[in-house]
């Protein structure tokens, strides 16, 4: 086997292992009965595929064992003396969100994550502990002092445990909490918190991220409308906070909530603007991929490491150390990698629905991606004139072709999951995203120049954010006149079954079209042996 194919089917493997064990100890037991079989009749016919099932078997089982391992909660977890009122000493582990609008004059309430480590239950009575605690924090009145990542604190609360699920069928929010190494959570006062240290285990490149992701979400409100500064802030770092119901709803309803979620699209965009940037300074092409790389690694911060941002950043910088030793980009083994990444750092990230969307989307995309190139050829072999209205035209018909062609596959790959987690399906996801997706990109890069320039001179980035607010208002009145089309979205529940299915007949079409077609040569590492 080749090694390239070795990583594809090692990812799948361990993927493979964690939902086994998610599903049932049973299968990983017979998996394991299987990996023996498979290794007796590798020793008996010298064949060596026998061989090599035996040793993905193991790897699969290696991954069912550590999700079951992490799965488990450690006896000394905080969230085993809920429900009562302690006293918790404990560092600061996240950015605190609540703080996003300066111009809100409502008193916030803050949220943050506390990593404990000693509790009192009673005065005089302490304990060591471990685990992560979901914090809310109310203020009583504005610019009252706050945590900051990093701080040393005491505070004293009741300690809950996440609500289960309340109706059948219904969100989960105890295991939604529990894939994310959260048990319990509280709700403090002001008067109940108290600063022990500042900056006491903080990491100084962690903290400039979040002082910079802080500044980059405070600054837009300074200038726009909160409904537009809040959409800026999501499509720029995937901030979430301050969107009216109803919009929020209307973005849900036509598919098109993906542009306020930091995700892959957004590295690319960074990648391409930094590589852009940086060869704008006359860099040479031998630095200009370093620098970017410490620039994805610096946006995945901001963007707080989302499952797929971290998918992205990895696929980005195995593509950009390509261009570096000078090597073609192998899109299968970035994408193997980035999984296999992101499940060795914690199995429970198959399970998040942040991870499912983005892997869904990009394997879908990378499936189909000589679709996507015989379109952009077909084009440019119609406008195959030299004059300045031929190529404004072969551009315009190459942004909107590629994009409406891109966004139908992706959202091929998304679909079923969507439909399966919320039971709804976009009719006009096509259509609002073949206008909306192609603003991003320019929303993206006047958002971070009009950011920079405010920091130097607050008037310079008057004129930029008068465009950008310009083309919000028309962005949120497409999204809206989508939303309100009649039958924009349907209830459509989808089973595990169906979401199965749905992916066998994608592969099959992927494959047939392939091999009729025969495309290039990246696909050969999807083929089995």
């Amino acid at each position: 086997m080749k090694p390239k194919r070795l990583l594809i089917w090692t990812a799948l493997a361990y993927a493979l292992g964690i939902a086994a064990m998610a599903v049932s100890p049973i299968l990983v037991v017979i998996v394991a009965a299987f990996c023996v079989t498979s290794f007796v009749l590798n020793r008996i016919t010298k064949r060596e595929q026998w061989g090599w099932i035996a040793l993905f078997c193991l790897i699969g089982i290696f991954g069912g064992l550590v999700f079951h391992s992490r799965s488990q909660v450690p006896k000394n977890d905080v969230s085993h003396l809920a429900p009562q009122l302690v006293t918790i000493y404990g560092t600061v582990a996240s950015d605190v969100e609540g703080l996003e609008n300066p111009q809100d004059k409502s008193i916030p309430k803050l949220k943050l994550i506390l990593n404990a480590e000693t509790v009192e239950t009673e005065p005089g009575r302490t304990a060591s502990v471990t685990g992560k605690i979901a914090l809310r924090l109310s203020l009583s009145q504005l610019h009252e002092p706050v945590p900051s990542y990093g701080d040393r604190v005491k505070i004293r609360g009741r300690l809950e445990l996440p609500d289960p699920p309340r109706n059948p069928g219904g969100m989960d929010y105890r295991a939604y909490l529990a894939q994310r190494g959260f048990h319990s959570l509280m709700s403090v006062r002001r008067e109940n918190w108290q600063l022990i240290e500042s900056y006491n285990l903080s990491n100084p490149i962690t903290r400039f991220a979040y002082a910079l992701r802080d500044y980059i979400q405070s600054t837009p409100y300074n200038y726009l409308t909160p409904e537009r500064a809040a959409t800026l802030n999501g499509i720029l770092i995937g901030t979430r906070n301050d969107l009216p119901g109803r919009l929020r709803d209307d973005f849900q309803r036509t598919g098109t909530a993906h542009i306020r979620a930091a995700s892959g699209m957004n590295v690319v965009l960074v990648g391409i603007f930094s590589l852009w940037f940086f060869r704008l300074f006359r860099l040479t092409f031998r630095y200009a991929p370093h620098l970017t790389l410490g620039t994805i690694l610096l946006y995945t911060l901001m963007a707080n490491a989302q499952p797929s941002i971290v998918r992205a950043a990895i696929m980005g910088s195995v593509l950009l150390i390509g261009m570096i030793i000078e090597r073609e980009p192998d899109y299968p083994i970035a994408i193997a990698l980035g999984a296999l990444s992101l499940l060795l750092y914690d199995p429970r990230n198959l399970f998040d629905i942040g991870f499912q969307l983005s892997f869904a989307a990009v394997i879908v995309l990378v499936l189909f991606a000589p679709c996507i190139q015989s379109v952009t050829l077909q084009i440019r072999q119609r406008f195959k004139g030299k004059s300045f209205g031929t190529r404004v035209q072969r551009g315009i018909t190459e942004v909107v072709t590629v994009t409406l062609v891109v966004t139908f596959f992706a959202q091929l790959g998304t679909a079923p999951l969507i439909a399966c987690y919320f039971s709804t399906f976009s009719l006009v996801g096509l259509f609002a995203n073949g206008i909306v997706v192609p603003m991003v990109g320019f929303l993206m890069a006047t958002g971070f120049i009009a950011v920079a320039l405010a920091a130097i001179r607050p008037f310079l980035a008057v004129p930029i954010y008068l465009v950008i607010g310009i083309i919000l208002s028309f962005l949120l009145a497409v999204i809206e006149f989508a939303s309100d089309l009649p039958y924009s979205s349907l209830n459509f529940p989808l089973s595990l079954f169906g979401v199965c299915a749905w992916y066998a007949i994608v592969l099959l079409t992927a494959f047939r079209w392939r091999r009729r077609t025969q495309s290039p040569s990246h696909f050969e590492d999807v083929q089995i042996w």
